[in-house]
C-alpha cells in the first residue's frame, strides 16, 4: 500500500487536501488499494472513495498548515 490512515493526499488532478481514514482493500495483482478520504468544503465535511493511482501525497506547507 502506498498510503496509510492519517496520510494527507490530493488528487493527481488537483483539488483540496484530503485525509485518509479507511483503507478498503489491499492491492492485488489485478486490483489496486482503495482509500476512503474526507475533506472540508467550507463548513461541510465531504467523503469519497479513491483508487490509489488517482492520489498523491499533499505537499507540506510547514508546521502551521
Amino acid at each position: 500500500m502506498k498510503f496509510a490512515i492519517g496520510d494527507v493526499v490530493v488528487l493527481n488532478s488537483g483539488g483540496p487536501k484530503m485525509t485518509i481514514f479507511f483503507v478498503y482493500s489491499e492491492p492485488t495483482e489485478i486490483e489496486e488499494a482503495t482509500y476512503k478520504c474526507q475533506w472540508f468544503d467550507k463548513a461541510k465535511v465531504c467523503v469519497g472513495l479513491f483508487s490509489e493511482s488517482t492520489l498523491k501525497p499533499a505537499e507540506s506547507e510547514g508546521p502551521h498548515e
